[in-house]
């Protein structure tokens, strides 16, 4: 039993997969009451003039952006993990966070307004989907980590949070927690993301 906690531990992003289905829970009961309104009002507005077509161009309409927001919501993820973001947005982290796309997720999967069941299906999809993402994220992670942390490079110009660093004839991306100047010796210290972070080499 202690295994399999620690394997969905590991493996499954609970933080973005619980609130999923709590908020695609919410949302479903929300946009289903909106819409019977909707639709209410506008037979107190017009009768049953036009209903069908009324019925037909909203259903179009929900239909149409829940799909845009599903797929939208995957790509949003695939940036979020890249970039390593946490669930909620802090001030530090001006580009978002995890959050952005589980709720894009939830919103989209309940615009479709689909049975019970199928809705399940697609919040399941969902989670798959999220799990292989951060899996795939966290495996390149560690290989960036066991391949460069610790690795001694130069800069090959002013690193102001973010620039070049040259180690030993291979150019890479690195973010710094400081300027450091141009031919600086760096020392590579963490992976953030799919970037590596270095900080000036301090000889002792």
């Amino acid at each position: 039993m202690r295994k399999i906690a620690t394997y969905i531990k590991n493996h499954i992003p609970l933080r973005q997969v619980i609130p999923l289905i709590l908020l695609t829970i919410m949302f479903r009961l929300a946009i289903v009451r909106l819409y019977e309104f909707s639709i209410e009002f506008y037979i107190g507005a017009y009768g049953n003039e036009s209903l069908n077509a009324y019925v037909s161009g909203l259903h179009i309409v929900l239909t149409g952006f829940g799909i845009f927001m599903c797929l939208y919501a995957i790509v949003v993820y695939i940036v979020e993990r890249r970039n390593n973001l946490p669930f909620w947005y802090g001030r530090c982290q001006s580009a978002g966070s995890n959050a952005n796309a589980v709720f894009e997720a939830a919103i989209g999967t309940s615009l479709l307004r689909l049975s019970p069941a199928v809705t399940v299906v697609i919040a399941m999809l969902f989670s798959i989907i999220f799990t292989i993402v951060s899996n795939i994220t966290a495996r390149h992670r560690e290989e960036l980590s066991q391949r460069y942390v610790g690795h001694v490079g130069r800069t090959l110009d002013d690193l102001k949070l973010k620039g070049k660093v040259d180690f030993g004839g291979e150019v890479l991306h690195a973010l710094g927690r400081e300027v450091i100047p141009k031919d600086t010796e760096v020392k590579v210290v963490d992976v953030d993301g799919y970037n590596i972070v270095v900080e000036r080499l301090i000889k002792e």
